[in-house]
């Protein structure tokens, strides 16, 4: 008995690391949601001095700098509410300064 279960908590331990992918829908590349092509829910515009954008978990925003550079990305995070740095899902030459993203719950959503 005593064997099974150290193979059982063994087995867990080796998977405890996946827990946040599989939250985040599988996609081990992007925790913090994906790339999109289409029509956004709004579009945030930010310069070199926004600290902080909030948006909503599962939310797709467009996100347009000064030099009229643009990307669109649903905020499917493993975490709610959770903050990252924008440079964490912008394009590589995509300049965003120090904006951070502020993931919060969908208000349509109940609390656990």
């Amino acid at each position: 008995m005593k064997h099974r279960a150290a193979l059982l908590l063994a087995g867990w331990l080796a998977s405890a690391p996946l827990a946040p992918m599989a939250l985040a829908g599988g996609d081990a590349a992007d925790p913090f949601g994906m790339s999109m092509q289409g029509r956004a829910s709004r579009t945030i515009a930010i310069d070199a001095s926004t600290p902080m954008v909030r948006v909503e978990h599962q939310e797709i925003v467009s996100v347009r700098n000064k030099r009229g550079q643009s990307f669109t990305w649903q905020f499917d995070t493993a975490y709610v509410p959770t903050a990252f740095p924008l440079t964490n899902i912008a394009p590589p030459d995509f300049a965003c300064g120090d904006t951070w993203v502020y993931v919060g719950p969908r208000p349509d959503v109940p609390a656990d």
